[in-house]
């Protein structure tokens, strides 16, 4: 994308007491009484209650409340003729209340909420609150661009003159001849929407999709013939607490009749709820394609998402994921279907599905035992199968006396290992663990379970949604590679304040036996296999594969690199930069993980003591040229002690022989090795254990 007015452009600005001719045409306009707007967020406007304060760069309440209702703003932009000549496809986009009308170069090319003929003294027709950035297209007047200076004129407008907030925060952008010069090896999903133009998130829209998916060695473009799928699907906007201008949005596949039907998309396992998620904040655009594809990997999902390019009314929206909706269905939650008439016997007891979210004020209901002593707000379980407008009351009582049933038996330390399925709650402790999920716990998180009479047990699995993890936040220490993120969002003096709070039951959990054995237990098998160093940074390496070259459209469309996105942990200034964080990130987690997790090793049943049996970091760290790697044995056992480049090749054995039992030490000598990042590890009969090292240059 071209950016010809970004967010952050200077704009001048005025509220009119006299006409001003030419205001919205003469590029040379003398401008000197004239407000100057300038900086992120780049708003013009007020609010006396302050909900739009983070959108106002440029505060005009003084001058425009209580009696005016027109704000006149103007923003110059040069434009060269190469450039001119390549666009396609022209954009204003903005956050407004009430109304406004736009002016290129005099010509007046999109209004909302106008009057037809508008004065200085005009106001907005109907209100509009500024929740959303909206794009309204205007291609048809690309040809009112000229080679050099142009004008870009907008006439916001109040709905009356004592309303308490008006905002206009503006952008203009074009696009370059996508048509003919997009390619890529990303599948291609195609939104075209029937008589819209903006999928917003309180109305449901009907569109056609799209995708075109060639095989390995034939890249995709936008004129290739649909080969994936092509039908109708009901879509809508998912709600954004951040209100991100790159939006999530979940839709449903449906027949001409417009009853939802099944419909396998980009090889995953047929379905009728999809989503398409936007890795917006997070820019590697990789964390929740990462978590994904682990959590794909231990069993909770049919398949990992696929990343892909979502083009919306042609418009080009970046690289998303679409992915599953974790909804009732064969292929995704496999539980029994629930009528509203099964209300006795085996049939009301499933199958249920609840959330915790931050939704609290949603239907659901409230948790007996509170999160700690004193706290502000209680756990709330949210119905979203049945959801509330199609559950019976029997069906709410019967749901809710189970989960206060499971409460009381964990809060008693009466056996729960009945009632819970302990490896699904065991796993997505481990997901949450690694992401060090701030949000976890508390949050983002499903529990579901199906009728006595197939599998009573409760099932826990998060929410796939992981942009604000792996380091890329600092609320609750989350950038912090050390400590149980599960332990601070349990500490009542650090989170009390918080609205989302953890149940009582994670806390019990994780300091009872009867669940840290076999979390131990679990960590040690998947420690060798799927969350084994090299197995997280193999698959991280080829999803950055994957879109090292695409990821340049996405910010062409979306201009964040290098810039404060809320909530944020580190700030690169190239996509290689942050890439390169959460690599190395990600690879001190998983160290610290490692050794974190032999605080349970007292709940493990075998000869030898696990603490006894360890790994230490090699000295020097960082080297240059050689360094010493020390280790202890637990007993007499065949070591191999190894050394890896981070895409997993094997560059020296330092060890292969049996060994017995006490301190070891040896040196490797890497002068004729490049700098970098290695991976040095030590397997033994029953054990592994990996650490990292750095070759300076």
């Amino acid at each position: 994308m071209v950016e010809l007015v970004p967010q952050d452009a200077d704009k001048m600005v005025i509220i009119p007491e006299d006409d001003i001719p030419g205001w919205n045409f003469e590029i040379d306009l003398i401008d000197t009484a004239w407000v100057i707007c300038q900086g992120q967020p780049g708003g013009i406007g007020f609010d006396q209650e302050g909900e739009y304060s983070r959108h106002i760069s440029l505060d005009i309440g003084a001058e425009m409340y209580p009696r005016r209702t027109t704000c006149y703003v103007r923003a110059k932009f040069n434009l060269d003729e190469e450039t001119r000549q390549e666009l396609d496809y022209l954009a204003f986009k903005a956050r407004y209340d009430d109304g406004f009308v736009v002016y290129l170069n005099g010509e007046r090319v999109t209004d909302v909420n106008a009057p037809a003929n508008p004065g200085r003294r005009a106001a907005a027709t109907q209100q509009h609150e500024a929740r959303d950035m909206i794009t309204f297209e205007i291609s048809q007047h690309v040809d009112k661009l000229v080679s050099g200076e142009n004008l870009l004129a907008i006439q916001g407008l109040n709905l009356i003159g004592n309303s308490p907030d008006f905002l206009i925060q503006p952008v203009l952008e074009a696009r370059k001849n996508y048509q003919n010069n997009f390619r890529s090896d990303l599948p291609i999903v195609k939104v075209t929407l029937e008589n819209a133009t903006h999928i917003g998130p309180n109305t449901v829209k009907t569109a056609s999709l799209d995708i075109t998916n060639n095989s390995a060695n034939q890249q995709n473009t936008l004129s290739d013939p649909v080969n994936d799928f092509s039908g109708p699907v009901n879509i809508i906007q998912k709600k954004n607490l951040n209100e991100y201008p790159k939006p999530h949005y979940s839709f449903t596949v449906v027949n001409e009749q417009g009853n939802s039907q099944d419909a396998q998309l980009l090889g995953m396992p047929a379905g009728d709820e999809w989503i398409l998620y936007a890795p917006y904040n997070d820019k590697t655009l990789l964390r929740t394609a990462l978590m994904g594809h682990v959590m794909a990997e231990l069993g909770h999902m049919g398949a990992p998402p696929q990343l892909c390019h979502l083009f919306i009314n042609q418009d080009y929206y970046g690289i998303y994921l679409l992915m599953e909706k974790r909804n009732r269905h064969e292929n995704r939650i496999d539980i029994s279907e629930l009528g509203f008439d099964d209300l006795t016997g085996d049939a009301v007891t499933g199958g249920y599905i609840l959330t915790l979210n931050k939704h609290l004020g949603n239907p659901g209901f409230n948790s007996d035992i509170p999160p700690f002593r004193g706290a502000a707000y209680p756990v709330r379980y949210l119905y979203q199968y049945p959801l509330f407008e199609n559950i019976a009351p029997e069906q709410q009582t019967y749901i809710e006396t189970f989960m206060k049933s499971f409460e009381s038996t964990i809060d008693t330390d009466s056996d729960y290992t009945e009632i819970i399925d302990v490896n699904s709650f065991i796993d997505y402790f481990l997901v949450n663990e690694l992401a060090k999920n701030v949000d976890g716990y508390r949050d983002l998180t499903i529990l579901y379970k199906d009728r006595v009479g197939v599998n009573p047990k409760l099932y826990i699995e998060p929410v796939l949604d992981f942009n604000n993890t792996l380091g890329n936040i600092t609320n609750y220490e989350g950038n912090e590679v050390q400590g149980w993120q599960l332990d601070i969002l349990s500490d009542a003096s650090y989170i009390g304040a918080d609205s989302m709070l953890v149940p009582f039951w994670w806390p019990k959990l994780i300091n009872d036996v009867r669940f840290t054995k076999p979390l131990y237990k679990r960590w040690e098998a998947l420690n060798d296999d799927v969350l084994s160093g090299y197995s997280i940074i193999d698959l991280l390496d080829s999803l950055y594969q994957t879109v090292l070259d695409d990821q340049v459209l996405n910010f062409e469309r979306w201009q964040i690199t290098d810039k404060a996105i809320e909530p944020y942990g580190y700030i690169g200034e190239t996509y290689y930069d942050d890439y390169d964080y959460l690599y190395l990130w990600l690879i001190d987690r998983m160290e610290w993980l490692d050794s974190a997790m032999q605080q349970f090793q007292t709940s493990i049943e075998r000869s030898g003591t696990v603490s006894e049996f360890k790994l230490e970091q090699n000295y020097p760290n960082p080297f240059n040229g050689s360094t010493k790697i020390s280790y202890n044995l637990s007993s007499e056992t065949f070591v191999d002690l190894s050394v890896y480049d981070v895409s997993g090749r094997l560059v020296a054995t330092l060890v292969k022989q049996r060994q017995a039992r006490g301190s070891h030490t040896v040196g490797w000598n890497a002068a004729n090795f490049p700098g970098g990042v290695y991976i040095y590890q030590i397997k033994t009969t029953h054990q592994i254990q990996t650490k990292r090292m750095v070759l300076l240059r």
